[in-house]
């Protein structure tokens, strides 16, 4: 019996999980932030209709990055259950004082579909926004310094989850053919 390496449960620690086939996925000792957990909760149903009734958004549109509706070639990677999200900027990209969003992709058929946005003024996590849809409420999470200043509790991650790290591009294939831990295939 082989053990395939992925994310078993939402913002629990990784576990082996038991397949016939080779080892897939993200090795043990990396992890997905909140932000991604929460923001890959949503069904693809849910985004899809998103993107069609995606009303104002809680922080400037012409911000750094704010308006992408596609991942760049150059986009990092989260590999979760075998799929394949994608996060622009990567954090070890983003400089120290950087203004403008943090944008996650899912995967959806023939493609990806926005998910979502972490919005950094100076350096700092200060909003978590995907838009509502298909029965799915708008989630807005906001933050000064640590703390949630506006949205759920129960919905919002702590703010020190706020920043998505990713693998570079083209890791996830190399990882899904690898019985092997790729260093330079780590979350950032």
């Amino acid at each position: 019996m082989s053990f395939r390496k992925t994310i078993t449960n939402v913002g629990d620690a990784q576990q082996p999980v038991a397949a016939d086939g080779p080892l897939r996925g993200p090795p043990l000792n990396r992890s997905v932030s909140g932000a991604a957990m929460t923001l890959s909760s949503l069904s693809l149903v849910a985004v899809t209709a998103m993107l069609a009734s995606a009303g104002t958004k809680p922080f400037p549109a012409d911000a750094a990055n704010c308006n992408l509706t596609t991942p760049p070639s150059t986009a990092g990677e989260i590999l979760q259950h075998g799929d394949v999200s994608r996060v622009f900027p990567r954090l070890p990209d983003m400089p120290k004082k950087y203004t403008g969003c943090q944008v996650l992709w899912l995967p959806g058929s023939g493609g990806f579909v926005l998910g979502g946005f972490v919005y950094f003024e100076r350096g700092k996590a200060v909003v978590l926004y995907s838009p509502g849809g298909d029965g799915m409420a708008e989630l807005v999470c906001r933050y000064k310094g640590r703390r949630l200043t506006d949205g759920s509790i129960d919905r919002c991650p702590d703010a020190e989850e706020l920043g998505i790290p990713s693998m570079p591009a083209g890791c996830a294939d190399k990882l899904i053919v690898s019985d092997e831990d790729i260093p330079e295939c780590d979350y950032k």
